[in-house]
């Protein structure tokens, strides 16, 4: 993770977005296929960062208990803070977030208690 960085605690600053607040806003894409010729590109995300160690100690609150890890050297290249500006498309066609950190930790984890292995291959019926 590095804890180097020129961020309030060393950690990377990313803009994690709900897996659901993704799928809503390719919803809302299709909903607007034809309002222009051409490609068009959005970026979808909260507009606001949290660094590793906040998501490590959200994800803690979510669990009900802590998470260990372990602070490794940072990967060449990454830089220091990562946020999408997500204006254009809450301009263009009124889309933004409506799920926090706390609620994409906490569904995160309510989604790895019910399907510890994740998805089958094959589901039973």
């Amino acid at each position: 993770m590095g804890d180097d960085y020129p961020t309030p605690d060393g950690t990377g600053v990313r803009d994690y977005i709900h897996v659901v607040d993704v799928a809503d806003g390719h919803r809302v894409a299709l909903d607007h296929l034809d309002d222009e010729r051409g490609l068009r590109v959005f970026n979808l995300g909260t507009g606001s960062g949290a660094s590793v160690l906040e998501l490590m100690a959200e994800f803690a609150s979510a669990v009900g208990a802590p998470i260990p890890y372990r602070v490794e050297a940072r990967r060449p290249g990454d830089v220091p803070a990562l946020i999408a500006d997500a204006g254009r498309v809450e301009r263009a066609w009124g889309w933004r977030t409506t799920r926090d950190l706390a609620a994409m930790c906490a569904d995160a984890w309510h989604f790895q208690r019910l399907h510890p292995t994740g998805y089958s291959a094959s589901p039973t019926v």
